[in-house]
């Protein structure tokens, strides 16, 4: 099987008793690192957020957090992740987000953006990265925790 087949495999493949979907996951904010280090940006991004998955590969997600500029932040969207290895998920989340001034007006607006999850049944982390846009947003990767319930 060539190297990057044996990767991308869909969870399918596992054994059931490999496999850790959880239906709900209640979701803690963000720890973030910006790439910016001068902006004394927060990177504590405390909030709440749920996440319910239909199976391996979708899941819907929603939640609030404070955001790293200090105002609030909500977002919804899809997960999705076709790619695993072992008990990573590669995929995007594709929703929208608000609470940032400098993309339109502060107002709800479109994003996607990779996310990689690590999960097991009794917790999960999910790593996002979000790019630098000129003049808009300083990039950084975030953590969030995530707990089944």
């Amino acid at each position: 099987m060539p190297p990057l087949q044996a990767m991308a495999y869909q969870r399918d493949d596992l054994p059931v008793e490999e496999r850790s979907v959880q239906n709900f996951w209640l979701n803690s904010g963000f720890v973030s690192h910006h790439f910016n280090r001068h902006a004394n940006y927060n990177e504590r991004n405390w909030g709440m957020g749920a996440e319910y998955q239909f199976n391996e590969i979708i899941s819907v997600a929603v939640g609030t957090y404070k955001n790293s500029i200090h105002r609030t932040t909500s977002y919804g969207g899809i997960v999705w992740q076709p790619w695993h290895w072992e008990q990573f998920g590669f995929g995007f989340f594709a929703g929208a987000a608000d609470g940032y001034p400098g993309i339109h007006g502060g107002k709800f607006f479109p994003l996607v953006l990779p996310v990689i999850t690590f999960q097991t049944r009794y917790v999960g982390v999910n790593l996002i990265w979000i790019p630098s846009l000129k003049d808009k947003v300083d990039g950084c990767v975030a953590l969030q925790l995530k707990l089944p319930f």
